[in-house]
């Protein structure tokens, strides 16, 4: 089955957790695409120096269930995977959950580890809302001028909305983002004699 919807967080939301004198700063928040993770993430280590480990995890697309943990140094298996187990307990994706551990000069052993990564997930994540947004089908089309009306019609009709337009003398480039759900009335509708001259030149799923 393909999914139309997914969970995230509405927003970032933080919360700091002490155990044994460490502090776990743990850190929700929604992600547009895969390719802002990386500056996300380096960007825990500006916003807390003094930590030793950035420990995360991340899901992705619903539908393709791209997931990633990081123990960042920590014993395998004591940080990045408690936190990827609640962002599957909350079913999120397109989220990611960092926590950065500053030493308190108390080692807490791996069950303790596990404990607190998971305890400061779980804590990051009530402190925020969790929304449904619907999965959006992005496209770029080619048409003649005339027909960009249409598009117009068709994009109000299924809740779409039009990002983009370019003209150059009879031709036009539009831009146009729709629930993914309503794809394959845009695919049956492209099929009408009278729409011959639109084509989709470019397309992605994106989630917002």
């Amino acid at each position: 089955m393909t999914h139309t919807q997914y969970q995230t967080v509405s927003r970032p939301s933080s919360i700091l957790l002490k155990i044994k004198g460490s502090k776990f700063y743990a850190e929700v928040q929604p992600f547009a695409q895969a390719t802002d993770l990386k500056e996300l993430i380096e960007g825990y280590s500006k916003k807390y120096p003094s930590a030793g480990h950035h420990c995360f995890a991340y899901r992705l697309d619903p539908n393709t269930e791209e997931e990633r943990a990081s123990d960042d140094g920590e014993p395998s298996g004591t940080a990045g995977q408690p936190i990827l187990g609640q962002l599957y307990a909350n079913n999120l994706h397109y989220t990611l959950c960092v926590v950065s551990r500053i030493f308190g000069g108390t080692k807490l052993g791996t069950g303790g580890l596990r404990s607190a990564y998971k305890e400061a997930a779980a804590e990051a994540i009530a402190a925020s809302k969790i929304i449904t947004p619907e999965i959006q089908f992005h496209c770029v089309l080619t048409l003649p001028v005339e027909k960009t009306f249409e598009v117009h019609q068709f994009a109000n009709k299924y809740g779409g909305k039009i990002i983009s337009e370019a003209y150059k003398l009879q031709d036009a480039k539009m831009e146009i983002q729709l629930p993914v759900k309503v794809k394959e009335s845009l695919d049956e509708w492209l099929k009408y004699p009278d729409n011959q001259t639109l084509k989709i030149v470019e397309s992605t799923l994106t989630q917002f």
